[in-house]
């Protein structure tokens, strides 16, 4: 359990390292990659408008207008406690419409720069652009301007192919433009010279759309307080229009608010008008009798003074009454959208069921009014359709209302006429000069009363509108100071860019290996099959074909004595000397290995015969600079003996039989009693002996010296065999057409290629299973300065610099 624990853990380590220096081995992809993101998000990032962000708050104290607080219970119904009417009042079409009437954003103004976006100027720019409101001005239409010098201009419309030198101050006509460009006091001096900027006119609409719909109005969590805040590419244009539709808003909740009470004052200062007059006759008469006549008023007359003055003020009181009804009548058909209604309670008319009407009425109008402005002046629904059906039902009960009171209030008013009537009899009985008396001081009486009442009044209406404030504060105004957001519009997310890019090459580099069918590495042969592998041969990058021979020293010499060392634990009997080499198909180097296998068995003192038994397409030969006349093939048809077919090389204690020419029945050769017998003679005069083999994929010869033979060895090349040569081995071994078998994984990329290493995985465990201590021990060695190799060394500075990034990469995984 522990041993498979160590190898399951030794084959992880592997995988990472496989497929860390498989990213690795695609370095390149990875450079094109963050090349390109960064070239697009340098390129694009160019023209990007950088964006600011600001914000003001206020706090709508609520529903706080108690009917006291105004004169004689008057009242503002504006309930400012449902702030979702507050948001979609200051978010409307006409209260923005309002706000833009004021600012001057009807003309943008650019200047332009290269390779760069034109910035907006707004209050920056040097000159002004004084429009002539007769003139559409094409909206929209872009306008370029060129200043020459301090006094010129030169003035292009692309649009209308006209390009014009004018000077400043001075009209310029056309179409439907009409404007002079006038220089600006402050911001215009030499330093614009040569500058080039635009301007265009803005559709009103547009504008309002444009900041209507990205204006935010926020609700703070359990609180009153309204976030107002809005995204732009020029600060103190966001920050004049936050702070301007504060400001229109305040204007227009305040003028409300007013409007009741002038209102009133203006009732008050009508029947003051009449009252004074009158006040000031009976004044007059009475000053005037009192000097011209000396006469005291009776108890009797005291007493009838006394009821006939309270009369007269009672019928005072229901007169202005009436006049008040018939004035609500009038503004109520008159102006139906007001929302500012007198209270009755003014004139002292305490009518619960009219104030409660009235009450009923303003709020309704007060919500149509917020549809109204929320509603374009291009609607589908015109406004004055909305609630409509509510508010005529509310009039209508009102105008039923006083209608009825009226009537009471006339019978009142007669009823009280005709107590009059009957004090006025016995006022007759009295002297003519104390009644002319009492007559005057009665007329004098009345009016100085209802004066003295209706100027309490107009007092306390003075008093509300100068007291009044509006129902909402101001806690921070839009300033440079509290920007709270700054970020770019139309530009990258640079690191989703970056990460974007990563990301191609891993998905490209995993849609590799998913329809790679190549074998990459010792994983790829270990997950096929269960066969073992008991040598690597590293990529030869000597000259000639017998590396062994020619470089000892070499590490690929190395690879093949530890192939030699891993073979010795497969054949631990002397007589078990015959190995075959093939593999699937040809190009895999199962020649080479063949030869470099016989090759290091003889510097060990070990008598080692070298077969070419490939007899399709010989190559043996050509190693050992042989003509390819003798060999096997002569010697199976008998034209050769023994002696003549077996060649002593220059290399000690190597012997060769060469293929010689190719036969027209390879298969037949190989599987005849001569063969066996020739099999048979090697394994007892020779050490080892070495078979050349066709490849098992294309034809069946290999397969015919399985008697003969005491082990296969299968070549498979690295990138160049396919998994299915691995399938092919498998089945052959199930099917028992080959019974002793190992592989060699031939071709293995050490070389500095692009920068970085290759073969990666192949440098551990050659022996599992055979030795794996002392085949490792060699494995790891390969490259590591111990041997005569040079490495090929990059010949430039940026593969140099890759060259020690992989060195110091690679030391993390020593």
């Amino acid at each position: 359990m522990a041993e498979n624990n160590k190898n399951t853990g030794i084959q992880t380590s592997l995988m990472i390292k496989k497929y860390f220096f498989k990213s690795l081995a695609y370095w390149y992809l990875f450079l094109i990659a963050i090349v390109i993101a960064y070239s697009y998000n340098y390129i694009v990032n160019r023209y990007v408008y950088s964006t600011y962000g600001f914000h003001t708050t206020i706090q709508v104290k609520g529903a706080n207008n108690n009917p006291e607080n105004y004169a004689g219970g008057l009242r503002l119904f504006s309930n400012k406690s449902n702030l979702t009417n507050e948001i979609s009042f200051i978010k409307s079409y006409q209260l923005n419409e309002l706000v833009f009437n004021e600012l001057d954003f009807d003309v943008t103004y650019y200047q332009k720069r290269k390779f760069k976006n034109d910035v907006e100027l707004y209050t920056n720019s040097p000159f002004i652009v004084e429009l002539d409101s007769n003139y559409y001005q094409h909206i929209g239409t872009k306008v370029s301007i060129k200043i020459i010098d301090t006094s010129k201009y030169l003035l292009s419309i692309k649009n209308f192919k006209i390009e014009q030198e004018l000077k400043f101050h001075e009209t310029f006509s056309f179409n439907q433009f009409k404007f002079k460009i006038v220089k600006d006091s402050i911001r215009f001096n030499k330093n614009v010279v040569g500058n080039e900027y635009y301007f265009y006119k803005e559709s009103k609409t547009s504008l309002i759309q444009r900041y209507k719909s990205k204006l935010n109005v926020e609700l703070l969590e359990q609180s009153t307080i309204l976030w107002l805040w809005t995204i732009g590419t020029v600060p103190k244009k966001e920050i004049d229009y936050l702070n301007k539709i504060l400001e229109i808003y305040i204007d227009i909740e305040m003028n409300e608010k007013n409007m009741i009470a002038i209102n009133t004052m203006d009732f008050i200062d009508f029947q003051l008008d009449n009252f004074t007059d009158s006040l000031r006759t009976a004044e007059d008469k009475m000053q005037y009798f009192k000097q011209t006549n000396s006469i005291d008023i009776s108890a009797e007359g005291q007493n009838l003074l006394s009821q006939i003055l309270e009369l007269d003020s009672e019928r005072k009181q229901q007169e202005l009454k009436l006049y008040y009804y018939d004035h609500l009548l009038k503004d109520l058909k008159e102006n139906p959208d007001n929302e500012a209604i007198m209270s009755p309670t003014i004139v002292g008319v305490n009518d619960m069921a009219l104030v409660q009407y009235i009450s009923v009425l303003q709020e309704a109008i007060y919500q149509r009014k917020i549809l109204t402005f929320s509603i374009e002046d291009n609607a589908v629904i015109p406004p004055n359709t909305i609630s409509k059906l509510e508010i005529e039902n509310v009039r209508n009960s009102i105008f039923t209302h006083i209608e009825q009171t009226i009537k009471y209030t006339n019978s009142s008013i007669n009823d009280i006429k005709a107590k009059a009537k009957a004090i006025n009899m016995e006022l007759y009985l009295l002297p003519a000069a104390e009644r002319q008396m009492m007559n005057i001081n009665r007329e004098f009486e009345v009016n100085n009363e209802m004066y003295n009442f209706l100027l309490m009044r107009r007092m306390e209406a003075a008093i509300t509108l100068a007291s009044n404030e509006p129902d909402m504060k101001i806690i921070d105004k839009a300033r440079i100071e509290t920007m709270s957001y700054k970020g770019t519009k139309g530009g990258t997310n640079k690191s989703r860019i970056y990460m974007i890019a990563l990301a191609i090459p891993i998905i490209i580099i995993v849609i590799i290996e998913l329809f790679n069918n190549k074998i990459v590495d010792r994983t790829d042969v270990e997950n096929l099959t269960k066969i073992p592998v008991i040598g690597s041969v590293i990529l030869n990058n000597k000259k000639g074909t017998i590396p062994v021979h020619t470089n000892p020293k070499a590490a690929i010499s190395e690879t093949f004595r530890a192939l030699r060392t891993n073979l010795q634990f497969v054949l631990m009997e002397r007589q078990n000397n015959v190995i075959a080499v093939t593999s699937t198909v040809s190009g895999e180097g199962k020649t080479f290995v063949a030869i470099n296998l016989a090759t290091v068995l003889s510097i060990t003192n070990k008598k080692t015969l070298l077969i070419g038994l490939d007899l399709r397409k010989p190559k043996i030969h050509l190693s050992f600079d042989m003509e390819n006349d003798n060999g096997i093939s002569p010697y199976l048809v008998g034209q050769n003996t023994y002696e003549e077919t077996i060649v002593k090389t220059k290399i000690k204690n190597l012997y060769l039989a060469i293929s010689g020419p190719t036969p027209p029945n390879p298969a037949e050769l190989i599987e005849s009693q001569k063969m066996t017998n020739f099999i048979e003679k090697v394994k007892k005069d020779f050490d080892y002996v070495i078979i050349d083999t066709p490849p098992v994929g294309i034809v069946a010869d290999a397969l015919l010296l399985t008697k003969l033979v005491n082990t296969y060895v299968y070549v498979i090349r690295q990138d160049y065999s396919t998994k299915n040569s691995i399938r092919i081995l498998d089945e052959m071994k199930q099917n028992n057409d080959i019974k002793s078998v190992n592989i060699v994984i031939n071709g293995i990329k050490t070389s500095v290629r692009y920068g970085f290493k290759h073969g990666y995985g192949y440098g551990y465990g050659y022996g599992q299973g055979y030795g794996q201590g002392y085949g490792q021990g060699y494995g790891q060695g390969y490259g590591q300065g111990y041997y005569d190799d040079k490495e090929e060394e990059p010949k430039n500075i940026i593969a140099k610099f890759i060259n020690f990034l992989q060195r110091k990469l690679l030391s993390l995984f020593k």
